[in-house]
């Protein structure tokens, strides 16, 4: 049995050295190696894993999770599930940036997820400067970005648009029933009998 293993062995090196033999379909088994004269059959070698082609990013598209008032009455804050970016073979995430829209023409770019927020599957964004009571729709796409040996930065891709979803600013502190205005001065007190 051992003069079969060696046999093997060496076939398959004089293959590797002429080049028709990858060397993956050389492995052997050191488990089949009979030094002892051990009578087990050689094991056939296991196939090379092959690896998961990367997702594109222009197949892929985020989700919005909700679009709510936000600190302030002229705002609103968007939470969405960042992608992960191990589905696209990026090792750095902060090369996928997320970006808003309402109308899908005119994009802001959001501040970049923490590698926690990733990690936990959501992140959010914040959109100011908005009109008081007033409902937007939103739009979101993710937008892979890669820099040049010059240094620039160009975006290489973008994802498929998430949206529009529905969100609505904060009323006017004016208009707010709860909290009237200020009161004027001077003020008169009336004599009211019961």
């Amino acid at each position: 049995m051992r003069g079969v293993v060696r046999a093997i062995a060496l076939a398959s090196a004089g293959a590797l050295l002429m080049g028709s033999m990858s060397p993956a379909v050389m492995a052997l088994n050191p488990a089949n190696d009979t030094t002892d004269n051990n009578t087990t059959d050689p094991v056939a070698p296991t196939a090379p894993q092959t690896p998961i082609p990367a997702v594109s990013i222009s197949s892929a598209t985020p989700t919005i999770l909700s679009v709510r008032p936000g600190a302030t009455q002229d705002s609103l804050t968007v939470r969405y599930q960042p992608l992960n970016p191990v589905l696209f073979a990026v090792s750095d995430p902060s090369v996928i940036s997320y970006e808003l829209s309402f109308d899908k023409t005119t994009w802001w770019t959001c501040e970049q997820p923490s590698a926690e927020d990733i990690a936990s599957g959501f992140a959010s964004c914040n959109l100011t400067n908005l009109k008081p009571l007033r409902t937007y729709g939103v739009y979101l796409r993710a937008v892979e970005k890669r820099a040049m040996s010059s240094g620039a930065v160009i975006a290489t891709g973008t994802s498929l648009v998430a949206g529009p979803a529905i969100g609505t600013t904060e009323i006017p502190q004016s208009l707010d029933q709860d909290k009237p205005g200020k009161l004027p001065s001077p003020r008169a007190t009336g004599g009211c009998t019961f």
